[in-house]
């Protein structure tokens, strides 16, 4: 149980460096609340995670995923999953309040999943996606959504798999959700928004 709501980077590891690796484990109801940049197994990941899973449930103001909250330059997540139910808390954040939500990752960039699931439900604001809130510059593959995806923003940009597919090499290949998927504008089965 962790409940930090003025803290980020909250996980069972606040961040998994480029050098990490977090390898066969299992996470069983889980209750965590955190500010920004908050996951199952790490806040914030630019490594490899490998053969995991979560369930239970995630809340945050921001970038809050069933695995990592935010994915960066080089991490990847591959034969893993989450069934986590996935919430946005209220904490006054501004700008960024209730964005970048997702089943498995809030957010990640310059990154990449693979032959991985989410199945939670996901309740937020903007840049929400059964799978991943928003990817830059990502690459996803071989990977699914089942959950149901809610973004109840005016921004919107709601996907029962990605919330924003955003620029260019931003891409989806062989990848599916069968999760309802209801907001405000900006809505997609697969993907809310695709600029990929």
């Amino acid at each position: 149980h962790i409940n930090r709501s003025d803290s980020s980077r909250q996980g069972l590891f606040g961040t998994v460096n480029s050098t990490g690796q977090v390898l066969n484990l299992g996470l069983v109801d889980v209750n965590i609340t955190g500010r920004i940049i908050v996951g199952g197994i790490a806040g914030r990941n630019e490594g490899l995670i490998q053969n995991c899973f979560v369930n239970g449930t995630i809340k945050g103001g921001a970038s809050v995923g069933g695995l990592s909250g935010g994915m960066y330059s080089g991490g990847s997540i591959s034969y893993s999953y989450s069934s986590a139910d996935i919430q946005h808390v209220n904490l006054g954040l501004a700008e960024a309040e209730g964005h970048y939500f997702g089943g498995l990752v809030g957010y990640m960039t310059s990154s990449s999943i693979s032959k991985s699931f989410a199945s939670g439900d996901i309740t937020a604001l903007e840049r929400v996606g059964g799978l991943v809130g928003e990817n830059q510059y990502g690459e996803i593959t071989d990977s699914y959504a089942l959950g149901d995806v809610h973004g109840s923003g005016t921004f919107g940009r709601v996907g029962g798999l990605v919330g924003w597919n955003r620029y260019a090499s931003a891409e989806v290949i062989d990848s599916f959700s069968i999760g309802s998927v209801t907001g405000s504008t900006a809505l997609g089965g697969l993907i809310g928004d695709n600029s990929g």
